[in-house]
Formats: C-alpha cells, sequence, structure tokens
C-alpha cells in the first residue's frame, strides 16, 4: 500500500506541476468510483503490476488485452518501469504484488511516441503497450474502435443518452475514507465533451460519479479501458482527473485517432 501512494503522490505532483500553466491541475486516474464487481463480463481487463529496473515495486495499473499477448494501457503506466507483471484474477484483495508470483505473464512496456511523461493537454499522448513474454488466453480480447468513430458525436446534439463503460481495478474511493480493494470492477460513465480544451478532438471527457447508477474512475483504474456502451470496443483509455479525491469529471486518451492507431495497430499485425 505505501508502495502505491507515493506512486500516486509522486503523480500527482508530475500532473500538478505540468498543467498549472494552463491553471488547470489534473492527476492520473487510477479506480472505479461507485462501481460494481465485475463478476466475469470483462476478461481481457488486467492488473499492471509496475517494476522498475531494481525490480522495485512501483504501483499499478489497469489494461486490456488486444490479443493474448498484448495489452493496451496508458502512457504514464510505463513510467519508470522495466516490465510489469500482469495479473488476470478478477479479485486479488490481499495479494503482495510486490512478492507475488501469481501473476501470469510478464511485459515490456512501449510508450506512444510524444509522450513526455508529463499529461500536457490536449494532446497528452497517453498510451501504452506491454508485450508479453506468455501468451494469455481468456474467454475473449477487447478491440479498437475503427478510425474517427466518436467523431460524429462532438457536433451530434442530444449526447445526454450517450455511455461509456470504465473498467479497472483500484481504489472504490479516496474520501471520506480510502477503500482499497484491489478487485475487477466496472461503472458506467456519460458524455460530456470531446472538443473541450482538454480534450480537443484527441481525448473523451465523462462523468464520475453522477449519480442514478453512474460511476467512475479513481486511482488504480488509469490505464483501463473506456468501452462504448455495452460493448468490448475500446474508444479510449483511461488517463486522468482534476483533482485526488475521485470527484468531478473523468478524462481519457481515445484510440479512434490516426495518431493512435499507428501506435497501437502495428503491436496486433
Amino acid at each position: 500500500m505505501e508502495a502505491l501512494v507515493n506512486t500516486l503522490v509522486r503523480r500527482s505532483l508530475t500532473a500538478l506541476l505540468t498543467l498549472a500553466a494552463l491553471t488547470t491541475v489534473s492527476a492520473p486516474a487510477q479506480a472505479i468510483n461507485y462501481g460494481v464487481d465485475d463478476d466475469g463480463a470483462h476478461p481481457y481487463v488486467v492488473l499492471v503490476a509496475m517494476f522498475d529496473a531494481d525490480d522495485e515495486y512501483i504501483g499499478r495499473c489497469s489494461g486490456s488485452l488486444l490479443a493474448a499477448d498484448v495489452v493496451l494501457t496508458a502512457a504514464h503506466c510505463t513510467d519508470g518501469a522495466e516490465y510489469a507483471r500482469i495479473f488476470l484474477e478478477e479479485n486479488l484483495e490481499g495479494v503482495a504484488f510486490a512478492t507475488s508470483d501469481l501473476y501470469d505473464a510478464t511485459g515490456e512496456p512501449h510508450a506512444m511516441p510524444g509522450w513526455t511523461g508529463a499529461l500536457t493537454t490536449p494532446d497528452t499522448h497517453d498510451l501504452g503497450i506491454y508485450t508479453l513474454d506468455t501468451e494469455l488466453v481468456v474467454e475473449r480480447y477487447a478491440t479498437v474502435a475503427p478510425l474517427r468513430t466518436l467523431d460524429e458525436l462532438a457536433t451530434k446534439r442530444g449526447t445526454r443518452d450517450t455511455y461509456f463503460t470504465t473498467v479497472g481495478y483500484g481504489l472504490q474511493q479516496r474520501k471520506p475514507y480510502l477503500v482499497n480493494q484491489p478487485k475487477r470492477m466496472y461503472a458506467v460513465s456519460d458524455l460530456i465533451n470531446l472538443r473541450s480544451n482538454l480534450v480537443d478532438g484527441v481525448g473523451l471527457q465523462t462523468t464520475n460519479n453522477p449519480g442514478d447508477g453512474r460511476g467512475g474512475n479513481c486511482s488504480g483504474d488509469s490505464g483501463g479501458p473506456i468501452l462504448w456502451q455495452d460493448s468490448d470496443v475500446i474508444v479510449a483509455v483511461n488517463s486522468f482527473g482534476l483533482n485526488n479525491t475521485c470527484k468531478g469529471n473523468d478524462f481519457a486518451y481515445r484510440v479512434d485517432t490516426e495518431a493512435a492507431q499507428a501506435f497501437i495497430l502495428p503491436f496486433l499485425a
């Protein structure tokens, strides 16, 4: 837990220093707020435990299997990582990621070209890939949305009915008290914006815990998928929030742009 907290603090400070000039404070997003147990609904979503060159555990994120040996995550989930251990188990409560041998594969990190190690909006380039040393066979894999899938929503009226499913491992809440149960959960979020100054055609802004059966992301969900409604189609990867309380809005990096697909698709070739 101490390692996770230290990692969150480090990333939050990085985001704060980077975005202060834009008058917006953001921090990497990490867990499912107001979510429900996954119960096998998204078998391709994995926990990514990161380790540095000294084999020290430096934090955890979420990711999606696009193929048996390819995990899609966020670029900031590769920062400082020499490798990652990938866990398929849905409920990992009580597992010490720093020492556990229950992981299913080891992955090599790759960050999207243009990633600077800072969440510089709007084009953060916050996409990452882990290529695995062992093929992981699951019931089904996630798919990447076709090119420019979300563009129509940018100008479409009546987007209140547009929703997404977010999936990940991580904190269930930070306030009024910390709830840290590392297990796969999901929640439904609504579309807010595709064209604000924080996303501007390359990102996706969605709601976080607005009530009425909706939820959002918190610490540990970084890199997890933003799925088109109830499908297995990823339209974006969970990236950051506006504060460290897991409240307000969520921001993800789209995978349906030319630059994103130029990075992702060669790993699937």
